[in-house]
């Protein structure tokens, strides 16, 4: 139980001269070897005893490891319908009983190669078909053919390796069938063994025989939605599985009733009773099948019952009975207590039936988004943003785009865009943003490119985003040129344009003074003053007009 440590090996040569000082060993040995045939190669070693030298090397102890299993083998009744298996069960003539073998590896090192073996009595017999393995303790079960099944039965069968630990469980399953005929009581033993080398553990599982002429009443359970045509199915409600499904308020369900006699004797005056106390919290009866009615009863889901007039069941005989419920609509409010109120209704005769309500979900608040696109010449420092205006050809002209969200819903990832006619160009870093008349700052160019993104517009905001642009000064008198504006929101896009005009320049007038006569210095400057009064008269008209 000890190993050693590779790496620990140390050469100390020369003791005389250097004692206890460890060199490398030579030949570029790791000394790992040392403890196999082939050894450590010291190379040479000069005669006499001030030459000697020695070897130091490590080991340590190793901890021991090893498989230990269980096996666990129980049994239950299928056509009884019994909840849960168990050690021993009772099965009467043609009752099909299923077992149930886990092995748990409880030991510290995985157990390999294990076998396992089942001794089936002969008064039961294997049903073709049946046989399943739960791997590592996975809920997936792998059929296993009969010709498996037959060396499980006979010799035994290598299933693999067995997994540590209880979650790593291997599971084995397989149903039986009883005499069609028992004249006795009698109790047999189904036996288990599973065995990995020198380990081996076994358990058993006992079926009681019951004689034949008993009745056997096999309740079974099934419900259908109506309205959506959904039928119950296995679903894991609380740890267990059910049958189950969905409903809403208003919808109707119809429960199956299956009443099976798999004895060997008819039963008489059998009163077939369901118990209802919890569907009726969220439900009405709306129809009930074969004269029955509802009546009260005991305590619990059986405070009330559907009962239906006693029959007789012949062996092997089946009888149906259904009735009808409908959701209340609204569903109540009441609020829960334990089980009671709990948002499903709970049933079970023979199967275990789970209604699940759902409360209708408010559809979303959408949003409701506007957008409005306006010009102004800023060149001219035109006041109003305006739907359309005029300029000259080289004007700097500015764009705002106003939105806002009259619905009652958020917007979120709201991409803006806009785009400009050819013979206008973006001036960077102009693009501003204020959301509820708050101050403005200043967004990424992108809007006459990929666009710009707002996170969210809430519900009740508003703002606008504005920006500049130069036309180009080589722009036709009489062009008009329209610029498009895009708000986009979930895939759906809106816009708004805003036009300008372009029109020629004013030319400044030229005004010719007129000669004055020369009366002297006096009348002369006061003409030079009037003209040039009219000189810059016609430059203002020329620029304002």
């Amino acid at each position: 139980n000890i190993e050693f440590v590779s790496g620990s090996v140390k050469w100390y040569p020369d003791q005389q001269n250097n004692p206890d000082t460890p060199v490398v060993l030579p030949f570029g040995q790791s000394g790992d070897k040392i403890i196999t045939p082939e050894g450590v190669n010291l190379g040479n070693i000069n005669g006499c005893w001030q030459y000697a030298g020695f070897l130091t090397f490590d080991f340590r102890s190793r901890v021991t490891t090893a498989p230990a299993f269980t096996v666990d083998k129980t049994v239950k009744n299928i056509t009884a319908g019994d909840p849960d298996y168990s050690d021993e069960t009772n099965a009467s003539a043609n009752n099909r009983v299923e077992f149930k073998i886990v092995a748990i590896n409880t030991g510290t090192e995985i157990a390999e190669n294990v076998n396992i073996k089942d001794t089936l009595p002969a008064e039961l017999s294997f049903v073709s078909g049946s046989m399943k393995i739960f791997r590592d303790g996975s809920g997936t079960a792998e059929l296993l053919p009969d010709d498996v099944a037959n060396q499980i039965f006979g010799t035994g069968w290598n299933m693999g390796d067995l997994q540590i630990g209880a979650n790593k469980r291997d599971m084995l399953t397989f149903r039986a069938k009883a005499p069609s005929t028992i004249s006795e009581s009698k109790q047999v033993v189904n036996n288990a063994e599973i065995t990995s080398g020198a380990l081996s553990d076994s358990d058993n599982a006992k079926v009681n025989l019951v004689p034949t002429e008993t009745p056997v009443i096999v309740p079974n359970k099934n419900a259908k939605n109506l309205t959506s045509g959904q039928v119950a199915s296995p679903r894991v409600i609380g740890g267990r599985t059910v049958l189950a499904f969905d409903v809403l308020a208003g919808e109707s369900i119809e429960y199956t009733l299956l009443t099976e006699n798999t004895g060997s004797a008819a039963a008489e005056n059998y009163q077939i009773q369901d118990g209802i106390a919890d569907i009726l919290e969220y439900a009405d009866v709306t129809a009930i099948s074969a004269g029955g009615n509802v009546v009260d009863g005991t305590t619990g889901n059986d405070a009330r019952l559907v009962q239906y007039p006693a029959v007789t069941i012949g062996a092997g005989e089946s009888v149906t009975r259904t009735f009808t419920v409908k959701v209340k609509d609204p569903i109540p409010n009441t609020p829960p207590n334990g089980y009671s109120y709990d948002m499903q209704m709970y049933n079970k005769y023979g199967d275990e039936v789970i209604v699940v309500l759902s409360r209708p979900t408010p559809p979303p608040t959408p949003p409701i988004l506007h957008i409005e696109k306006l010009v102004r010449d800023f060149t001219v420092n035109e006041l109003n943003f305006v739907d359309f205006n005029q300029a000259i050809a080289g004007d700097t002209l500015e764009y705002i785009i106003r939105f806002s969200n009259t619905g009652n819903g958020p917007a979120d990832q709201v991409k803006f865009s806009d785009i400009l006619p050819t013979n206008m160009q973006y001036i960077s870093g102009t693009t501003i943003i204020s959301v509820n008349e708050a101050m403005e700052h200043t967004l990424p160019d992108g809007i006459v490119a990929g666009g710009v993104t707002l996170d969210t517009i809430a519900a009740g905001d508003s703002g606008y985003i504005k920006f500049k642009v130069i036309t180009d000064a080589g722009i036709a008198s009489g062009t008009e040129l329209t610029n498009t504006a895009n708000l986009t929101d979930n895939g759906a896009t809106i816009s708004d344009t805003a036009k300008t005009t372009f029109k020629a320049p004013v030319i400044p007038v030229s005004v010719t003074p007129i000669p004055l006569p020369r009366t002297g210095a006096d009348t002369v400057v006061i003409a030079a003053v009037a003209a040039f009064g009219l000189l810059a008269l016609a430059y203002r008209v020329a620029k304002f007009i």
